[in-house]
């Protein structure tokens, strides 16, 4: 990784917008995202981190990695690391790497708590939870 702090966040920046629309780019790479690049303590890092995170995770082993990545990433200073890693919990909960229940609960916290930006985001993605827990449950008791 590069000694210089902005060549670090214009590096992750761009791996960010790449893997936006090119996932399949980050796969050579996931051990590496996973065991370095991910624990840096550096903001502007970490909140294009949290983006990409979720398009490495290829299982629930690699996603229950990544949530305790993204838990510590919640407690960092900054509301936009915060916010970047709430969106993530979600994504991988909707992808159905992690419990919706146990995002949901997490992602509560911080919609009580957080910066009125992080209230509205934790709101919505809390919106797209329970939608989609209740249709789990409906999809389920209409099976049975």
């Amino acid at each position: 990784m590069a000694d210089d702090p902005v060549v670090r966040m214009r590096a992750a920046d761009a791996i960010e917008k790449i893997s936006a629309t090119r996932p399949e780019c980050l796969a050579p790479y996931r051990t590496f995202f996973l065991s370095e690049v991910a624990l840096g303590k550096q903001s502007g890092v970490r909140w294009h981190i949290a983006q990409i995170l979720p398009r490495i995770a290829r299982s629930r082993r690699d996603a229950t990695k990544i949530e305790a990545i993204l838990h510590e990433y919640l407690e960092d200073s900054s509301s936009i690391v915060k916010t970047n890693a709430m969106q993530a919990l979600v994504e991988l909960a909707e992808r159905g790497l992690l419990s919706r229940t146990r995002v949901a609960a997490r992602i509560r916290e911080f919609s009580h708590t957080g910066t009125p930006a992080m209230r509205a985001r934790g709101k919505r993605l809390l919106r797209t939870l329970t939608a989609e827990l209740e249709n789990a449950t409906y999809g389920e008791a209409e099976r049975s």
